[in-house]
């Protein structure tokens, strides 16, 4: 197969060079030697030669020549020299180069002025609003190495509903406002880290939610103002949405049928296995038919407690040679888990937020003195779309507490506050990086307790 050699690599297995870009012809069964590199890397460290890559059909075969008198003229893979025409890991894929995306997009309001029995002023409305997001590219990578991962993602589309009331509540100085939503989802983006890089894919999903919102300036302590926000939020992902979770691509958790997981020794990258085929090919010996198919790793760490090896060369496990002048096929596609009912990412049930400030006038000193707290908390949500013990965020809370000098000319302002006074390390996000790097999960936390000053003027 062709293989394009740089810092990041397509198709088979080759050692890094980093910035330097040939092109070879490998066979991903056959362990590599300097044999095989002599085209590539010149004989003895001498400089690299190799004729100019050009356009690269999906599929093509056939090598790169180091011909020093090839008409197009030798030329140095050197650091920085000869990089690759533009989508040229695409066009070696055959994926597309370009795409369209449209969508009609608008917002309607119906609102209605009034006055109840205990309001100043009422407003009612409902309104409809129809968002877009387009679509992308997901990156070029060799299915035979990486399945499942698709050339590009769809755009997203939201249908948007809402019925609200804005109070002014009698001579109270109480302002409520209240709102219900519901938000159709087609297509909404989600993004995961697998395959060594980042993709998107879409589902389809509904929102739907409560929201309150009160200020209040109260009357009979003038410069007191009190705030406070509460909602509620509701999500499910639709009928019939599936995903690998690149946690478990072969979807232990919900089937553990005959299947087995292993780890490529090249790329680092898992596959899943038909444990079945596989044991069967392992122990009839099928995988040691030849000396120079390197199927699997020979050290003792490598091996399950019953005997089969997990570190193996995945692109090798689909065409295995059968002894027959055939071939075996030991793979599995990935298990896509049902994720219909499930939360959506990073939206939490409940949230509320309560916050307070008393202004009170410094004559003497021509400045007003305005002292103010905020608390917030929300409930526990879930970091990623598949809702496992592992996706799970508590709940968090903070405080923050400021004053501020003002200069009562609205010339000048002090500013000192305390962010997170209670110093929590609260998690806020999570993402799951890829198997090659063991999958650990990149975590979001809120800033440590923060001190700070800020100064303005109005010029």
């Amino acid at each position: 197969r062709q293989t394009l050699l740089n810092s990041l690599q397509y198709g088979g297995g080759v050692n890094q060079v980093p910035n330097k870009i040939c092109l070879i012809d490998t066979d991903p069964l056959t362990p590599l030697n300097q044999t095989d590199f002599d085209c590539a890397f010149g004989p003895a460290g001498e400089p690299i030669k190799y004729a100019p890559l050009g356009p690269v059909q999906a599929g093509a075969q056939g090598t790169v020549s180091c011909d020093p008198n090839d008409p197009d003229g030798p030329k140095d893979c050197l650091p920085g020299a000869n990089l690759p025409p533009y989508n040229f890991a695409r066009s070696l894929k055959g994926s597309a180069t370009d795409v369209t995306f449209d969508a009609w997009t608008g917002r309607a309001v119906l609102d209605y002025m009034t006055e109840l029995p205990f309001t100043d002023e009422t407003m009612t409305y409902v309104q409809w609003s129809r968002g877009y997001r387009p679509g992308g590219f997901n990156p070029a990578v060799d299915p035979a190495l990486f399945e499942g991962v698709e050339d590009t993602f769809e755009q997203e589309i939201v249908n948007a509903f809402e019925v609200g009331m804005k109070n002014k509540i009698l001579d109270l100085g109480l302002v409520a406002n209240f709102a219900a939503f519901y938000y159709d989802y087609t297509g909404y983006q989600v993004s995961k880290i697998q395959n060594r890089t980042s993709i998107n894919e879409n589902i389809d999903a509904d929102v739907w939610g409560l929201e309150i919102e009160t200020m209040w300036a109260v009357p009979w302590v003038p410069g007191l103002l009190i705030d406070m926000n509460f909602s509620y939020l509701g999500t499910e992902i639709k009928n019939g949405e599936r995903s690998v979770d690149p946690r478990d691509p072969a979807g232990e958790r919900f089937n553990t049928e005959n299947s087995f997981l292993a780890k490529d020794s090249i790329f680092g990258q898992p596959c899943v296995l038909d444990e079945a085929a596989y044991r069967s090919a392992y122990e009839t010996g099928l995988l040691d038919q030849a000396a120079n198919q390197n199927y699997y790793v020979h050290e003792e760490l490598t091996y399950t407690s019953d005997g089969l090896p997990t570190l193996v060369n995945c692109g090798a496990m689909g065409t295995v040679p059968d002894g027959d002048g055939g071939t075996v096929d030991l793979t599995k596609p990935s298990y896509a888990v049902e994720v219909e009912g499930n939360e959506m990412p990073n939206a939490p049930t409940l949230t509320f937020k309560v916050g307070g400030q008393y202004t009170f006038p410094v004559d003497a000193l021509g400045i007003d003195v305005t002292p103010r707290s905020d608390f917030y908390i929300q409930s526990s949500m879930w970091g990623r779309i598949y809702n496992g013990p592992l996706d799970k965020i508590p709940s968090w809370h903070r405080w923050d507490a400021q004053v501020v000098f003002e200069d009562q000319e609205g010339r000048w302002f002090l500013r000192g506050y305390v962010k997170n006074i209670l110093n929590s390390d609260n998690i806020t996000g999570l993402y799951v990086s890829d198997a090659a790097t063991a999958q650990f999960t990149n975590v979001f936390v809120i800033e440590p307790r923060l001190f700070g000053f800020a100064v303005g003027a109005h010029l």
